[in-house]
């Protein structure tokens, strides 16, 4: 796909999140979140 360049950044993002906030990340509901949230979750982060 496209997007496939732009996802190893995005998730590196994601996991400078999870080093800040590992209880925001890891809650139960994020298995039924889509990748799509997950993303706008590390942007949110990102931008805090």
């Amino acid at each position: 796909m496209g997007g496939a360049g732009a996802r190893p950044a995005e998730r590196h993002e994601l996991n400078r999140g999870k080093a800040r906030r590992g209880k925001v990340i890891s809650t139960p509901k994020n298995k039924h979140v889509p990748m799509v949230e997950l993303l706008s979750v590390g942007v949110y982060l990102a931008e805090k």
